[in-house]
């Protein structure tokens, strides 16, 4: 594989230069979330937090739901390392400047942001933007260079700090969990806009159209990536993941919402549902473009229907988009926000405190929500997030997270593998990086396991995060992985890039990737302890029984961390100093 072309910029003191990375250590880490890995650990000599946006080789090129871009950072939030990409245009426009990576250091003295382009690269004076939403932003820099540009930006949760701030492409698309908008506000850089119009080189075009037809057949004839996808977004599972008593309701208290089907899919179809679109070159197209008093608006995905739905126990589906719209602008990571508001609501049903919000009502839901953003009054609190605020306020024994990051929607109870995943994901508790285990245990994709057997799981969750750590590295959205397999990516790499891989080769490869995040939280600070889930639900699965089968798939000592041996089969030669 070629070396990659990237970008480093110091935001202290104004200066741009372009990075290389050896075209060994791509062969070896891919691109996105590994090469995202990589440069944190070559870019982490102290305590300041570099920013890595990276994009995967097959980003840009005429493969469908590869169009992403991923970040790597520490998380505000949890003191993990944190990987996330997005969907959208960003990544296929950054691809066409010519570059694959940008590395953003230090802190500007005053707001600015970063204009790529395949002419030139500038830092820009961003004093006029600060305190803007982060669609008006996206606007607003559009004005000035054209509506062929992405965006990405803060809001005001994002310039005051909030741990669980997100980045938003032009107010609807995230680079979502974990706080990714809080480390920007820190450098005081609000946006990224990016445009091009490199080509990207293929290396056997006439095989690469073979192999992006055997991708594209799959997507297009499997019931969920040509049906239920397309058909209802990410919101038409809400239904079956209710039925197996999956969905976590009323803070976890309860696994299943008797209203759910107020909040699905085919409600939001019903009600609001203009029309829909997808990333740059997407046959799904899963998002949704709803309509509200006349203004259109994207969204809400299946995670924010729950959130500010059955979490909150609220069916009231207008009051669900319109949050939904007022998050995404003040740019809030919407599952952490429902998680806060749901601890804020058990909170006063306890007698614990009254946060002037509760179960099953809207009001004071948006006060409390801005209050978070703005960090005002007791708001400030729950900016820190359900962990830090429970250590504050009390709770702590309802407080729905793992590693600090709160729970997404599934119960665990009703899917086994999605506990041991949220319990051992690098970042928290997240179902995208935990393995997504509702595939082989409720979708039956590959093929079903038993969703409430304990023995086997340590294998499953393992090699499915593994998997899920090189499809992040491609970088390929998730739900192609639903009707295609490792092997359809492995023909399309080799042919757009000339490389020789198998699958097997890239399932390792993911086992490498995850297992340096591993080492490098090991060196932040944790180990098996951390390896956890809230009270409320660890007492009803058998959590330590599926870990020690984990570590043994993995290699992993009893404190959660690879033994040498593995350490030399994965590492050999490389330079882990700092770890």
């Amino acid at each position: 594989m070629k070396e990659l072309k990237g970008l480093k910029v110091e935001l202290s003191r104004g200066e741009i230069k372009e990075e290389y990375v050896p075209g060994e250590v791509a062969l070896r880490y891919i691109g996105g979330r590994g090469i995202g890995a990589y440069l944190y650990l070559k870019e982490k000599e102290n305590e300041e937090e570099p920013i890595i946006i990276a994009l995967g080789p097959l980003t840009g090129s005429p493969l469908p739901s590869t169009g992403r871009a991923s970040l790597t950072t520490r998380s505000p939030l949890t003191g993990t390392i944190l990987d996330s990409n997005i969907g959208g245009n960003f990544g296929t426009l950054l691809r066409r400047t010519g570059y694959s990576f940008l590395i953003i250091r230090g802190k500007a003295s005053s707001p600015v942001y970063l204009l790529v382009t395949d002419k030139s690269v500038r830092i820009e004076d961003a004093s006029n933007l600060w305190g803007l939403d982060t669609l008006t932003t996206s606007e607003r820099i559009k004005e000035i260079y054209g509506k062929r540009l992405s965006v990405i930006s803060i809001g005001p949760a994002g310039e005051k700090g909030v741990r669980f701030a997100n980045i938003m492409e032009d107010g609807k698309r995230a680079f979502g969990r974990g706080g990714t908008g809080a480390i920007l506000g820190e450098k005081k850089l609000k946006a990224i806009a990016v445009t091009g119009d490199k080509d990207i080189e293929i290396h056997d075009k006439e095989r690469f159209s073979s192999a992006k037809y055997e991708i594209i057949r799959p997507l297009t004839t499997h019931p969920l990536t040509s049906k239920l996808l397309p058909e209802l977004g990410t919101a038409g599972t809400m239904r079956v993941i209710n039925s197996f008593k999956a969905l976590g309701t009323k803070n976890f208290q309860e696994k299943h919402f008797p209203e759910a089907w107020k909040i699905g899919g085919e409600e939001l179809k019903r009600r609001f549902l203009k029309g829909k679109s997808g990333c740059f070159g997407c046959p799904i197209l899963c998002e949704r473009v709803c309509e509200i008093d006349g203004r259109k608006t994207v969204g809400p995905e299946f995670e924010t229907l729950w959130a500010f739905g059955a979490n909150l126990f609220i069916s009231d589906l207008r009051f669900i988009v319109d949050l939904n719209e007022r998050a995404n602008l003040l740019g809030l990571d919407t599952i952490s926000l429902g998680g806060v508001l749901a601890f804020a609501m058990e909170l006063k049903e306890k007698g614990i405190a009254d946060l002037g919000v509760s179960f099953g009502e809207t009001n004071g839901v948006f006060e409390l929500t801005e209050n978070i953003a703005l960090k005002r009054g007791q708001g400030e609190i729950l900016s820190l997030g359900v962990k830090e605020a429970s250590k504050i306020l009390g709770g702590e024994e309802f407080a729905m997270h793992v590693k600090g990051l709160e729970l997404p929607a599934y119960d665990p109870r009703g899917s086994l593998g999605m506990g041991l995943g949220y319990a051992t994901s690098n970042r928290g508790a997240c179902h995208l990086r935990g393995g997504f285990s509702v595939s082989f245990e409720i979708y039956g994709v590959p093929k079903r396991i038993d969703r409430l057997a304990s023995a086997g799981k340590g294998a499953h969750v393992a090699r499915a995060q593994d998997i899920g750590a090189i499809v992040d590295s491609l970088i390929v959205c998730k739900f192609a992985l639903l009707s295609t397999s490792l092997h359809h990516w492995a023909r399309a790499l080799n042919t757009l890039t000339g490389s020789d891989y198998t699958a097997s080769d890239l399932q390792k490869i993911g086992e490498r990737i995850f297992n340096l995040e591993r080492l490098i939280n090991r060196k932040l600070g944790f180990s098996s302890k951390d390896d956890s889930l809230p009270e409320r639900i660890k007492r009803e699965i058998p959590l330590d029984e599926m870990l020690k089968e984990y570590y043994e798939y993995r290699g992993w000592d009893e404190e959660g961390f690879p033994k040498e041996g593995k350490i030399k089969e994965l590492f050999e030669g490389e330079n882990l100093e700092w770890l």
